[in-house]
């Protein structure tokens, strides 16, 4: 399990937004977190956090009881008063946990979970968090442009959210429960079932807005997320299979090399 803070120790600004920190967490199994436990920078009353879920799934409580689920690709904003704790849903949880002020009055849509297009974010943030691991001034303040580019991004995607077709809905909703479901091996005709559609018509939509199977899509869910639980100290192989609901660690194996183009064994540190 891997759970880095990345502090900002000189106030940067950019765009009305304050960044205060940045936590890079690929959590597993027994990730829980009783909040502010793991805080190392004080309590503010007007902070804002943003939890970008990468892969899998998680759960915050909040202090009124309520239960956030919250699963990949997706991103949530929440009151970090509001929060109790938080912990994986499941085996896996991929996630960069942002903590901000903001300048002014912004709308934003807290406690709903705002599905995203992965494709692009990765590859920002990963950028943003080198810039504040490096420390200088001049790249904190870019960390937080960056940040704060993201940000606007996200919040021109809940009108885009709320006008979703029917279809794009049902294959968002399926897009979830893999990502809840990430170490079982449910079968398509069962996600297919809880929308009250047939799997044939599931496959359909999928191809249609994903351009791929909804088999093809939870195998790489499985095989994203392996990629990351492999590099963790103390797991094998063999472990990761069982944990993904992998049949074997041959089946694993064959269809991870297919997807990656190198042999599990060679990404385990183990």
């Amino acid at each position: 399990m891997k759970n880095q803070p990345l502090l900002i120790e000189q106030p940067a600004d950019s765009c009305g937004i304050t960044l205060r920190s940045m936590w890079d967490v690929q959590a597993d199994a027994h990730y829980h977190i009783k909040w502010p436990k793991d805080r190392v920078l004080p309590m503010l009353p007007n902070a804002i956090v943003a939890i970008y879920t990468i892969q899998g799934s998680g759960c915050i409580r909040l202090n009124s009881g309520k239960v956030l689920t919250i699963s990949a690709p997706s991103v949530t904003f929440i009151d970090s008063r509001n929060i109790d704790s938080y912990w994986t849903n499941g085996v896996v949880w991929n996630l960069n946990w942002f903590e901000f002020l903001m300048q002014g009055v912004t709308a934003i849509p807290f406690e709903e979970p705002i599905t995203l297009n992965n494709d692009q974010y990765p590859e920002i943030l990963s950028e943003v968090k080198s810039l504040i691991a490096s420390k200088s001034e001049t790249k904190m303040n870019a960390a937080v442009a960056g940040f704060g580019f993201v940000f606007y991004k996200w919040l021109t995607l809940i009108d885009q959210s709320k006008s979703m077709s029917s279809q794009e809905k049902i294959v968002n909703d399926v897009v979830a429960k893999m990502s809840e479901n990430i170490e079982t091996n449910i079968p398509i005709k069962q996600f297919a079932k809880e929308t009250g559609y047939t799997e044939q018509y599931l496959r359909k939509l999928f191809i249609k807005y994903l351009n791929v199977t909804p088999k093809q899509y939870y195998l790489k869910l499985k095989l994203d997320a392996s990629m990351m639980m492999l590099k963790r100290q103390g797991t094998n192989v063999k472990r990761v299979a069982f944990e993904l609901g992998f049949n074997d660690s041959f089946h694993f194996s064959r269809a991870f090399k297919k997807e990656f183009g190198v042999c599990p064994s060679s990404v385990s540190d183990n």
